[in-house]
């Protein structure tokens, strides 16, 4: 889907842009959906839920492995470890 276009025009309202996925790209995608020529609010809404899940879990994935290697950096050098608490630039 991240490759989909993003804009579309369509036959009911072309001088309209609209924004989002087609139904048939959504369909090839997901493989959700009672018809191709349309997404239903509860498929986006649990593809949307799923997403943010997925985005959480790398998140922690990556802020576990950021606080592995502070740990093994600190023991290295001797130096005190950063207050987790507190955020580094």
């Amino acid at each position: 889907m991240l490759g989909s276009a993003v804009g579309r025009r369509y036959d009911w309202d072309p001088d309209t842009l609209r924004i989002g996925p087609m139904a048939q790209d959504w369909r090839a995608a997901f493989g959700y959906g009672r018809r191709e020529t349309t997404i239903d609010v509860v498929d986006g809404q649990g593809v949307l839920i799923a997403a943010v899940q997925e985005l959480s879990r790398r998140l922690r994935h990556l802020e576990q492995q950021q606080a592995a290697q502070t740990l093994c950096c600190c023991a290295h050098t001797n130096e005190p470890e950063p207050d987790p608490g507190e955020r580094t630039p």
